[in-house]
């Protein structure tokens, strides 16, 4: 995606129509989506850019002693250390005093959430599935649970078991000594396994205010929202979330100023508020990615995450903006 320094804020221009539009002085903004990782990740609040979380290398043992003299054995028993680096995502805003002036509603007011869940796409988009991800963060869950060949190809889209596919995810996290705790999947996954499975989802008795959408073999769906997979493979993602570690130094914060300076990678102003009569908002967070492995004496390369692909993703693999 190219840098952007001067996008502004502006009236529609489909035939000179001045906001806001006569419906009721209301106004659409779209669903805003629950973002997926601040959902289901374990938080972990963050003082400094680089945090160290201790996580657990070497596994304690015990054994069996014989006999009424027999020597006890010891056991190693160490910590490593487990690098979370917060990185800023954040948005600029232009809205000309013009505007502002002229409109009937809150422009600024109904804009909020709606920026808020831009970082939160990003974040996503990043960590769940790789786009522009920092490279401080490391590998993407989906990457990661490739990597440790956990992963389920569904044999038939359309005429397949989207409930089993899962299930088969669920099942690689386990082998590896994880217990699979909730499950992402792609918007169109509960209507498919609906029609497949009618049964083998159970709906939320939370209600539909509560954090997970439906529930399959006692693991929580977390149904996806706005943003999922940009490449379409990815058909729902299985994982341990207590060790998919979500490190939030600075939660969103949002502000107007009617005098800031906006400048490009050149150094050339591109708007100043003050002397082109307009306000820019700006939205801030800074969160850090990481994924614990301790030691359950299971050997190889493991994962805590699953996935369920559309396409092996070892044969093909979509390039990542």
């Amino acid at each position: 995606m190219a840098n952007n320094y001067n996008s502004i804020f502006s009236r529609d221009d489909s035939g000179g129509a001045e906001l806001p539009r006569e419906v009721a002085d209301q106004i659409i903004t779209g669903m805003v989506g629950t973002s997926t990782l601040p959902t289901l990740a374990t938080r972990v609040a963050t003082t400094t850019r680089d945090s160290r979380i201790p996580v657990l290398s070497t596994a304690p043992s015990a054994y069996f002693v014989s006999g009424d003299s027999s020597l006890k054995q010891t056991t190693p028993a160490n910590f490593g250390e487990l690098s979370l680096t917060a990185e800023e995502i954040a948005t600029l805003l232009v809205l000309p005093d013009s505007i502002l002036a002229d409109s009937e509603f809150d422009i600024w007011g109904e804009l909020q959430p709606r920026l808020s869940s831009a970082l939160s796409d990003v974040l996503d988009l990043a960590g769940l599935f790789g786009q522009s991800i920092p490279t401080s963060w490391g590998s993407s869950l989906v990457d990661d649970a490739v990597a440790a060949g956990n992963y389920v190809v569904a044999s038939d889209i359309d005429g397949g078991d989207y409930t089993k596919d899962l299930l088969g995810a669920a099942q690689k996290v386990a082998d590896q000594g994880f217990l699979p705790t909730a499950a992402a999947v792609s918007p169109a996954w509960p209507l498919i396994a609906a029609s497949q499975r009618t049964a083998a989802v159970v709906a939320n008795p939370l209600g539909d205010a509560a954090s997970f959408d439906g529930v399959i073999a006692g693991i929580n769906l977390k149904y996806g929202p706005n943003i999922w997979d940009p490449a379409g493979n990815v058909v729902a993602l299985v994982a341990d979330w207590r060790y998919i570690l979500l490190g939030i130094r600075q939660d969103v914060s949002l502000d107007l100023s009617p005098s800031a300076v906006i400048v490009d990678d050149t150094g050339a102003v591109t708007y100043s508020a003050w002397q082109q009569d307009g306000q820019v908002g700006r939205a801030v967070m800074r969160a850090g990615l990481a994924i614990a492995k301790p030691d359950t004496h299971i050997s190889g390369t493991r994962s805590p995450i699953a996935v369920v692909v559309k396409n092996d993703p070892t044969q093909s693999v979509a390039k990542k903006s």
